[in-house]
This record gives structure tokens, C-alpha cells and sequence, in this order.
């Protein structure tokens, strides 16, 4: 039998598919008191159609992460 090996971008695809759900689920089982995070979190994951200035501030971030991600490989040019 031969070994299916699924390609980087499948993968990629996977994760951003997915990864917010999963995360938002993780915090709501784990219940920190401290980290407001929660919530915010929440709505990112579920696509609200009013989000929060705590989730538009994780937007950025994940958006400016992308793009570091980029300009480290030299894929963007700005």
C-alpha cells in the first residue's frame, strides 16, 4: 500500500478552517477568570456580524501575523 501525503495548502486550508472553533472551544472548557479573551474569541469564530473592539483587535493581529509571515519570505513588497 502506498502512503497518502496531503499537500502543504490542504493543510493550511484545514487549519484556518478550523482552528478557530477549536480554539474558541478550548477556552470556554478551560474557564480562565482572568482572560477576557473568551468572548471575543467567540465571536471571531462564530462570524458575527458585530463584533467587539476586543475581536477586531484579534483580527489585526491574525491579519498582521499573515503578513509578517510574508515579508519574511519575501512574498509581499511593501
Amino acid at each position: 500500500m502506498i502512503g497518502i501525503t496531503p499537500s502543504g495548502q490542504f493543510l493550511n486550508h484545514l487549519i484556518d478552517k478550523f482552528v478557530l472553533n477549536i480554539i474558541a472551544d478550548l477556552i470556554d472548557k478551560i474557564f480562565m477568570q482572568r482572560v477576557v479573551i473568551a468572548n471575543a474569541i467567540s465571536e471571531v469564530a462564530h462570524n458575527e456580524p458585530s463584533l467587539s473592539p476586543l475581536a477586531l483587535v484579534l483580527i489585526q493581529g491574525k491579519t498582521h501575523a499573515q503578513y509578517r509571515m510574508l515579508k519574511r519570505h519575501k512574498l509581499v513588497n511593501l
